[in-house]
């Protein structure tokens, strides 16, 4: 039998992460997404600000960021876009723009926590 350590496990949902990457990484993926859509209809500042806010967590695991290697890490991947998805949902950004969020992390659209 196969003991998962408890240090890799995602303080979301408790599964092993699979994708060490830190909130940190994370979050400049999503700084650099709100930059590509070059639109002022979204609050770019507000958004980031309310993601650090919202989904800093931590970490207890020993494992470190893959990107940065200074982090650690506390949340994976799936519950990390989950979490920022309902966020710009929560702060009313366009449905388009949620789409082409989700179209641009590619998290399971399908499933039903996903959908708009």
């Amino acid at each position: 039998m196969v003991h998962v350590h408890e240090e890799n496990m995602c303080v979301g949902c408790f599964e092993t992460i699979s994708n060490p990457v830190c909130e940190k990484c994370y979050t400049r993926e999503i700084e650099s997404w709100l930059g590509d859509l070059n639109n002022n209809l979204i609050p770019k500042k507000h958004v980031i600000n309310k993601i650090k806010k919202e989904i800093s967590s931590e970490s207890q695991n020993k494992t470190k960021c893959i990107i940065c290697g200074k982090e650690g890490i506390s949340m994976c991947s799936y519950c990390f876009f989950l979490k920022t998805a309902k966020i710009l949902k929560k702060l009313n950004i366009r449905h388009k723009f949620i789409k082409n969020f989700l179209d641009v992390f590619n998290y399971r659209q399908d499933h039903e926590e996903y959908l708009i």
